[in-house]
């Protein structure tokens, strides 16, 4: 079943453990920032390391890495919190 998110508690930054998309603030670096914003306009992990010219590996590392900082499950979950953010329209 898929959770169903209130945009006033995925905008607030409730934890993903009550259903919302993670913290509002995190120690992001730049990398990982790029990285989700791409994932969130549906490019794929090649297409990534080639715009960003990195490795898949590390594409793959950084958006791990800040899906779980974030608390974020899925790609569906990263556009939510993209979008919430301003980082994509």
């Amino acid at each position: 079943m898929p959770t169903r998110i209130a945009s006033t508690d995925w905008k607030s930054g409730s934890s993903a453990q009550n259903g919302t998309l993670g913290p509002a603030k995190s120690n992001l670096s730049k990398s990982e920032v790029n990285v989700l914003r791409m994932v969130a306009m549906g490019h794929s992990n090649n297409a990534i390391a080639a715009k960003l010219q990195i490795t898949v590996k590390s594409v793959e590392k950084y958006r791990s890495q800040s899906m779980q900082k974030l608390g974020l499950r899925n790609r569906v979950e990263v556009l939510r919190h993209a979008t919430s953010r301003g980082w994509v329209k």
